[in-house]
């Protein structure tokens, strides 16, 4: 991957395998100092997007020296970002992996250290690249017991349908209209995204909770001309 994406602060919930100075036997380790705090992370869109190592560079020998770190063997689709990317032990630093597209699989990562006088060193750690989860299809089905509607009275049916992503739904009869609007399912499964859209005049936008696989909550907007009415619709199957 040739360039990286920038994320600055982020909250990993990765399931990690721990360990001090995590390293393999084709690794070259310093001598002067160690990276404390480096394990094995995991990566999932939609579920878990970003993982972070929180490491520290701590001086352990007689020369005291400048060292710069890098990544090596990142895969395409993972974002990288490295807080501190240098300085003289003691030192702490951040390094953050976001997937926005990578195929599944182990990749070994190796975290090059480059000390201004004894050269370049080296520790690896495993990036683990899940698929992403099929939430489209927990949820789909035809919910019967639909309350409330922005545009007409309660008391209908909605279908959802599998989008052409894992994390993509399409939502059918939309507010007892008969429209058609898409959505996207975020934060590990727990909410919904509805982007702005246009279908047959009506401006569609809003959001909602998967309370469970059977039960929605849908905060939904409706812009008709200059009018915008507001309603929480309920659906369950």
């Amino acid at each position: 991957m040739k360039k990286s994406y920038c994320i600055i602060v982020a909250i990993a919930t990765a399931t990690s395998f721990f360990s001090c100075s995590k390293s393999d036997t084709g690794d070259t380790l310093p001598t002067n100092y160690r990276i404390d705090d480096i394990h094995d992370i995991e990566l999932q869109p939609s579920g878990t997007q970003t993982s972070i190592l929180n490491l520290s560079a701590v001086y352990t020998g007689k020369i005291q020296e400048r060292i710069s770190l890098s990544l090596e063997d990142v895969p395409a689709g993972v974002g990288t970002d490295i807080s501190i990317t240098g300085g003289y032990p003691a030192f702490n630093t951040q390094i953050a992996f976001t997937d926005s597209s990578a195929t599944p699989g182990t990749y070994p990562i190796k975290l090059v250290c480059e000390g201004s006088q004894t050269g370049k060193k080296s520790y690896t750690f495993n990036l683990v690249a899940k698929p992403e989860i099929d939430y489209n299809s927990v949820l789909a089905g035809t919910y019967t017991d639909c309350s409330n509607a922005c545009t007409s009275s309660g008391g209908y049916t909605i279908t959802i349908r599998p989008g052409d992503k894992p994390n993509k739904i399409y939502i059918d009869n939309i507010d007892n209209t008969g429209r058609t609007v898409f959505a996207n399912i975020i934060n590990n499964g727990q909410q919904i995204s509805i982007p702005e859209q246009l279908v047959n005049y009506f401006i569609y936008r809003g959001g909602g909770v998967v309370v469970n696989s059977s039960e929605l909550q849908l905060n939904l907007s409706a812009v008709y001309s200059s009018e915008t009415i507001n309603c929480v619709v309920y659906i369950s199957k």
